[in-house]
């Protein structure tokens, strides 16, 4: 599992998750489904508990986290 950040030139935002996969897969995903926005992968950490270390660093964040769905 890994946990990533995604940044983009065009945006001062930055995405933050999880995947069990290749975070250059996940980005890929992620650049077809928003398109707009091209991102990158700025940092990308291996783990061994993904998703509840993306949930812990989203607890921690909350203050800045923007959400769009």
């Amino acid at each position: 599992e890994y946990i990533y950040v995604l940044d983009s030139n065009y945006s001062i935002l930055l995405k933050l998750g999880f995947t069990t996969r290749e975070p250059t897969d996940r980005l890929n995903e992620i650049n077809i489904a928003t398109g707009a926005i091209p991102w990158d992968v700025a940092v990308s950490y291996q783990t061994l508990s993904g998703h509840k270390l993306e949930q812990k660093l989203y607890s921690l964040l909350e203050e800045y986290r923007v959400q769009k769905k």
